[in-house]
C-alpha cells in the first residue's frame, strides 16, 4: 500500500514540474540562465525521488542478488536489473599484467567479468589480493521497467 502511495505522489510530482516547466519556459524569455538553474534543480530533486522510488520497489521485491529479474507486483511486471560497475588501475596493470590475468590488453584494458569472478571466488589467495588492488567495483545504478 505504501509502495501505491509513492508511486501515485511521483505521478502527482511529474505533473506538477511538467507544469513548472512550461511556466519556467515563458520565463525563459527574460533570464534564460536562472530559469535553466531552476529547471536542473527541478530534475534534480526529481531523479532523488526515482532513487528513493526504485529502492522501495526492490526492497518489495526482495531483490538481493546482482542480474535481472522479472517480478509480479501490484498485478504489473516489474523488470529489475541490478549490477556494478568495475575500473581498472591502469598504473598497477601497467606494471603487473601478465597473460594470465582476466583482462584483455589493448589500447584500453577490459574486464573479462566471468573469469573475474571466478578467481575472485575460488582463485589464490595471491590472485585474488593481486585483483583487489587493480579493480574497484562499486553498485551500478538499478533500474525498473514496468510493464503489462
Amino acid at each position: 500500500m505504501e509502495l501505491k502511495i509513492r508511486l501515485f505522489n511521483l505521478k502527482v510530482t511529474a505533473i506538477i514540474a511538467a507544469a513548472g516547466i512550461v511556466v519556467l519556459w515563458w520565463a525563459c524569455m527574460t533570464n534564460p540562465l536562472q530559469s535553466l538553474q531552476e529547471v536542473r534543480n527541478k530534475l534534480a530533486s526529481l531523479e532523488q525521488q526515482e532513487l528513493a522510488l526504485i529502492s522501495a520497489i526492490i526492497a518489495e521485491a526482495k531483490h538481493k542478488k546482482l542480474g535481472q529479474k522479472t517480478y509480479d507486483l501490484y498485478g504489473q511486471k516489474v523488470t529489475i536489473k541490478t549490477a556494478e560497475n568495475s575500473r581498472l588501475d591502469k598504473n598497477i596493470l601497467n606494471a603487473v599484467w601478465t597473460e594470465a590475468m582476466p583482462i584483455n590488453r589493448s589500447y584500453a584494458y577490459t574486464l573479462r567479468q566471468k573469469d573475474y569472478e571466478a578467481i575472485m571466488k575460488s582463485g589464490s589467495p595471491a590472485q585474488r589480493k593481486q585483483l583487489a588492488e587493480i579493480v574497484t567495483t562499486s553498485p551500478a545504478k538499478p533500474s525498473v521497467k514496468i510493464g503489462e
